[in-house]
């Protein structure tokens, strides 16, 4: 036995017991089995773990869930089910259009737009965010949200290679985000809180290593390190 599994299977029993009505920490204790399972090549139990996870998250709209769905994403494309996997992409899709324009539907959105970056779907990410960036601009445009989409959607652009309209994306972005951390709700995923990374990873597929380093530099300030010199990739 993998003793992994034995601590993720017990914990979840534990929250089933002690907190049955808790979907909250159902659905991290099944996302934590799926990615054990999956890590033990158990496919199929780790689907129906992280299918769990995606249902229960999907009824209260619970952001974390954004790891239950890259993980159904990674098992189901592998198995040739790729049209299941867009299938659950485009629940999550649509409970993003069921929330109004909350703190707390801004998270969820935030984390669907960066999971379909995660996975490679940036057609899909690059829409979400549009169209949630200009929800946001019209009803607070210096709310942390406007930055959060700008920056999600530079990150999409920027993947497909569309360099010049993913850089004053990034520009705007990066700064106006890493000026509003503090009105970031702790459940911001970690990718928001580190957003110079972003601007350096842009130049690096571009091709202009000087920028890249440049911000690769405040991304390790920011960090709390000592500055060092991006090692960069040719796109």
């Amino acid at each position: 036995y993998n003793l992994n599994e034995v601590y993720a299977r017990e914990g979840l029993e534990i929250v089933r017991r002690i907190f049955p009505h808790d979907q909250a920490e159902h659905v991290s204790m099944l996302r934590r089995l799926g990615r054990t399972l999956a890590a033990l090549n158990r496919s199929a139990e780790a689907e129906a773990a992280f299918r769990e996870a995606f249902a229960k998250g999907l009824e209260i709209a619970d952001a974390r869930i954004d790891q239950a769905i890259q993980g159904l994403d990674r098992l189901l494309v592998l198995a040739g089910r790729s049209e299941e996997a867009a299938a659950l992409w485009q629940q999550m899709i649509d409970r993003c259009a069921q929330l109004s324009t909350t703190q707390e539907a801004g998270v969820f959105v935030t984390h669907t737009v960066g999971a379909l970056n995660r996975v490679g779907r940036f057609a899909l990410a690059e829409a979400l965010a549009r169209e949630h960036l200009a929800r946001w601009e019209a009803k607070a445009p210096d709310d942390w949200h406007v930055f959060a989409f700008r920056t999600l959607l530079g990150i999409a652009l920027a993947r497909q290679q569309k360099f010049a309209a993913a850089e004053p994306l990034l520009l705007a972005g990066v700064p106006g985000l890493r000026e509003r951390i503090e009105q970031m709700p702790p459940t911001v995923h970690a990718e928001l809180k580190q957003p110079f990374r972003h601007v350096a990873e842009l130049y690096q597929r571009w091709g202009k290593p000087e920028l890249a380093a440049e911000w690769q530099r405040k991304h390790t300030e920011m960090q709390g390190a000592p500055a060092r010199t991006a090692v960069v990739r040719e796109p």
